[in-house]
């Protein structure tokens, strides 16, 4: 039994439909995710994934701190760069996201080596 809301799957499935790990066509994707979902449920999903956005800045900010006693400095990134890295992070898929939650010393790798794509949250211009 999942003690999961049933939103929150919905929410994680549309994000997942893009297929971000596979394809980096921001408006290829917003395309295709328009052909299938409502406006209604895209616009619920990007409010989703702002929300996952959010989360994980909070996560990041707070092992950043925890690591050196700056919120900002740890991942060795810009405002956009950390914008795109937990982007990239999100359009991964649920799975990676919660290991990265739980364990963030993944995303300091990424950060390290630029294993990350700009932007997964440009699909949503393209779904308007």
């Amino acid at each position: 039994m999942t003690d999961k809301n049933p939103q929150e799957v919905n929410y994680w499935r549309i994000l997942e439909f893009a297929d971000w790990k596979n394809c980096k066509d921001e408006e290829l994707i917003g395309r295709k995710m328009q052909q299938v979902f409502s406006p209604y449920a895209l616009d619920k999903a990007e409010d989703f994934y702002e929300e996952r956005l959010d989360e994980l800045e909070r996560v990041l900010d707070d092992h950043s701190e925890k690591k050196t006693g700056d919120r900002n400095n740890y991942y060795g990134l810009g405002d956009d760069g950390f914008w795109d890295l937990r982007a990239h992070i999100i359009g991964l898929g649920e799975a990676f996201y919660k290991k990265v939650l739980k364990n963030p010393e993944i995303a300091k790798e990424m950060a390290d080596k630029r294993d990350f794509e700009e932007n997964f949250g440009y699909i949503f211009q393209f779904t308007k």
